[in-house]
């Protein structure tokens, strides 16, 4: 080879290099283009989702929409807890934000719950999932061996979150005094008794020399068609006390009428937030002392047309409403002129309602013992049921609260053959002045 052919040689071999450098370079950038246009593309389209149901939510629910989707959630989880045995106010802390969100408001509420060991952990989850079933509305479970963590949302939007702790142990060290919200140790439960029963005037013995006489007060109805159906089946005359607005309230309250039982409504009112429950939790129709006299009455009236059959009123929740005398007066008087009458549920030590209804010669009477206490169980509901039979032989009639939890209608269904045996199950009616 030449001179003249090795130099060509050279450089179709720097040519070829170059080439080849300029192509390695080519495929990096094409590989890196595609890949920034992958990126690119997945955000863009995660853009346009969360624009589109941005745009949804916005077309689809105004803030009081939304709100009483997030209020639907709620009875549903209300509804769940009372299924296990639980109840609201067995709930340990709630927290409860106003958040916003694509021109939604909403409360987004966080609780922490405290389950008995009795309470297996696939028992809550499927009652969860069966409870939360609803279009719209998605749950995320997670789970470890001693708690389960639920995520909720409505639309994308977290609404709530739930956390369930399973305990080894089923409480029974403490009993917490509803009255007054402080708890009371092993050693001190003996005077419970006479601490918990309120004063009564002497004048009460109208069943003296006849058997005594008991009232059994069933709560919170009106969230649950089958305890209902259940209550109903008891051979006592039960006295329902139903709540507001909700889905079976209606139903609860015909039932009870074609029985002949007494109709109540069960009147939510605002709680101290010292008692573990915000304004929220007493539900729709609540009386809330921020309130002006005139939508006072409005929301009372609406309430008491809400619930047909009615006889009397009790209070739901209630420890802040109940306290302001001025509030209870007109309350009082309210329900005074449709000639029904007022059972106090002393939810409160200071609650003015029970001296009040007296002074305004309103027929009247308050709660003795509550018969349950969230998921105490079913012994703990025979030894209140015992305590009420006490004191109704000591004061000739007493008034007993309770609430329809499933071990409390598997005691009442134990107990009322041998409580009939002792005392009069009788109507609320019978013992107002």
């Amino acid at each position: 080879m030449n001179k003249r052919q090795r130099t060509n040689a050279r450089v179709k071999a720097k040519r070829r290099k170059r080439a080849q450098g300029t192509r390695g370079i080519r495929v990096f950038i094409f590989t890196f283009s595609f890949i920034l246009f992958v990126l690119l593309s997945l955000y863009g389209l995660s853009f346009i989702k969360k624009k589109i149901s941005s745009e949804v939510v916005e077309k689809s629910f105004s803030s009081t929409d939304f709100a009483a989707f997030v209020e639907d959630v709620d009875r549903r989880i209300a509804e769940a807890l009372f299924s296990l045995g639980i109840s609201i106010r067995d709930v340990k802390s709630k927290n409860v934000y106003i958040k916003k969100e694509h021109r939604i408001s909403w409360e987004f509420k966080n609780m922490k719950i405290d389950i008995p060991k009795r309470i297996t952990q696939d028992r809550v989850q499927g009652t969860l999932r069966k409870s939360l079933f609803m279009p719209n509305v998605k749950q995320s479970l997670q789970k470890n061996k001693a708690s389960i963590l639920s995520k909720i949302e409505i639309n994308d939007i977290p609404t709530h979150e739930l956390h369930f702790n399973f305990l080894f142990d089923e409480p029974s060290r403490e009993i917490k005094r509803e009255d007054e919200g402080v708890l009371k140790t092993p050693g001190e439960q003996a005077n419970i008794i006479q601490e918990e029963i309120p004063k009564r005037e002497t004048e009460r013995k109208i069943f003296s020399n006849k058997k005594p006489k008991v009232v059994i007060i069933v709560d919170d109805l009106g969230l649950n068609k089958e305890q209902i159906d259940e209550l109903i089946q008891l051979p006592a005359p039960l006295n329902f006390a139903v709540l507001p607005n909700l889905p079976y309230s209606r139903y609860a309250a015909e039932m009870a009428n074609r029985r002949g039982w007494d109709v109540i409504l069960h009147l939510p009112m605002e709680p101290n937030d010292s008692s573990g429950y915000s304004r929220v939790d007493a539900g729709d129709g609540a009386l809330l002392i921020s309130a002006s006299k005139k939508d006072i009455l409005a929301k009372l009236d609406r309430n008491l047309a809400s619930v047909p059959y009615i006889k009397g009123v009790n209070n739901h929740m209630g420890s802040k409403f109940t306290e302001n005398g001025e509030l209870m007066s007109l309350v009082l008087d309210r329900i005074q002129s449709e000639g029904l009458f007022f059972i106090d549920s002393r939810t409160s030590k200071n609650t003015t309602g029970y001296k009040l209804a007296k002074k305004l010669r309103i027929k009247t009477a308050q709660r003795d013992v509550f018969l349950d206490q969230g998921p105490k169980g079913v012994n703990y509901v025979r030894s209140q049921m015992e305590k009420l039979i006490t004191i109704s032989k000591e004061r000739g009639y007493a008034v007993g609260i309770c609430h329809p939890y499933p071990h409390t209608l598997v005691a009442l269904s134990q107990m009322i053959p041998k409580v009939k045996d002792e005392v009069d199950i009788i109507p609320a009616s019978w013992v107002v002045n």
